[in-house]
């Protein structure tokens, strides 16, 4: 980056440098990772760009090169009993969208918040909101407006159906901006549990299948339909949103792109676009055996990792980026199979950074009874309605995923963790858990 001196020689997160004295010099890289690729072609991106990025993403790009260097500090550990071998560990920046400090732990951290809601026997659907691709452009010129418009739109309309149903609502939904291409491709993954308490707080209420107003459910295919109603109820309120913010002049259209020069022709213009309704999806639980916390697992990859992992990269050379991704090809019934993906660098950077969100977006939200304010006395009244002494606990053993989760490896908790978090390191000479003895220096 322009004015900063990175070290781009390594590329491996959490590289520990051992001795008496200062650091040696870095490890060869086992292999190509994303963070070694944005630090080699952020600087030619940021030139191209001449100066169009917002300063939130050009400060975030610039502490991404530092983190796990020595521009930010380290960390000193030492082992005792005699050893007194030293070692440090460099600080990481903290940044979400690095791929360094988005890890294991803060996934660990959201399956514990949502723990308290997985009750004994009661299970989850999954239902996907997503929106039509040619509104892509419009979401990236306002992305704080209209990602908080999907959040919203989609809860209104999950709200509206299970009060329908005589339930009284409750979801945890999370934002996830990308496909396996690295394309922006926004959507909404939505967990509501298959019941509820009544309107009137008096009895449980089961939430099945066929309550969902299903049209003809193709479970081979995995999934469970296409909802009419519910993507039908998206599209309005995410049209009328739209307008809305163009009235109070809160939407951004780039000329370049967009000539409207009134709501009418705004309005006109989105509902052109996808006339039946925008894509929903609900998935039931696989199978009568399957665990809710195998979903709320599947789910809090979304909230913690980024549009690749380092598990997908193939190859690094001469400029090229070569990763796998799902084949768009899909046989119902048939686990799609993997092809590769060839991007220039820069290409890869400039996909990559349009899946920074705006700063202070939260994405993962929980609404009506699973709001913090609320989730107590939902809990207590559920577990007397379902004649439950205690919550249902996340059990210990491994969860397998309701879908194969194409960006982790089959250890990827095992070799995860929190790696904002600098842990101490094993004694390179006895083994030893290493003691910090020293602050940031």
């Amino acid at each position: 980056m322009p004015g900063i001196a990175v070290d781009n020689s390594y590329s491996r997160p959490s590289v520990l440098k051992t001795g008496g004295g200062e650091p040696p010099e870095s490890r060869s890289p086992p292999g190509p990772t994303v963070i070694g690729i944005l630090r080699q072609h952020v600087p030619e991106f940021v030139q191209q760009q001449a100066g169009s990025l917002t300063p939130h993403v050009a400060n975030i790009l610039a502490r991404i090169s530092l983190c796990r260097t020595a521009a930010l500090g380290r960390h000193t550990f030492r082992c005792g009993d005699g050893c007194q071998e030293k070692s440090f560990v460099y600080n990481s920046c903290g940044e979400r969208s690095c791929p360094v400090c988005a890890g294991g732990g803060r996934r660990v951290d959201w399956l514990e918040r949502m723990r308290p809601l997985v009750l004994s026997g009661l299970h989850f659907y999954q239902v996907v909101f997503t929106l039509p691709g040619k509104l892509s452009w419009l979401i990236l010129a306002n992305p704080e407006k209209l990602y908080n418009l999907m959040m919203v739109s989609a809860w209104k309309a999950i709200r509206k159906l299970m009060r329908r149903l005589g339930i009284q609502p409750a979801a945890t939904l999370v934002l996830h901006t990308w496909n396996q291409r690295l394309g922006h491709h926004p959507h909404i993954h939505v967990l509501i549990p298959a019941g509820g308490i009544s309107l009137d707080g008096k009895r449980w209420v089961s939430l099945e299948v066929p309550d969902l107003n299903l049209a003809e459910p193709n479970l081979a295919a995995g999934h469970a339909g296409n909802q009419l109603e519910l993507g039908q109820r998206f599209r309005q309120l995410m049209i009328k949103g739209m307008v809305r913010l163009y009235r109070r002049s809160e939407l951004h259209l780039p000329e370049k792109t967009c000539h409207f020069s009134s709501d009418t022709l705004l309005t006109e213009w989105l509902q052109r676009i996808a006339p039946g309704g925008y894509g929903v999806f609900v998935e039931p639980p696989p199978s009568v055996e399957a665990k809710p916390q195998n979903i709320l697992n599947y789910i809090g990859r979304y909230v913690t990792g980024g549009p690749i992992s380092d598990w997908r990269i193939l190859s690094h050379e001469n400029g090229i980026v070569t990763f796998k991704a799902r084949s768009l090809d899909r046989t119902p019934g048939e686990k799609r199979e993997s092809e590769t993906i060839e991007l220039p660098g820069v290409e890869f950077v400039r996909r990559w950074v349009k899946h920074i969100l705006p700063k202070g977006f939260v994405r993962s939200r929980h609404y009506g009874n699973f709001a913090n304010r609320n989730r107590g006395g939902y809990l207590e009244s559920a577990r007397k309605l379902l004649d439950i002494s205690t919550d249902g606990d996340i059990d210990d053993d491994e969860p397998q995923l309701v879908d194969s989760d194409f960006d982790s490896p089959p250890d990827a908790d095992a070799e995860g963790g929190d790696q904002s978090d600098p842990r101490a390191p094993r004694c390179p000479k006895c083994g030893r858990a290493m003691k910090k003895v020293e602050g940031q220096q």
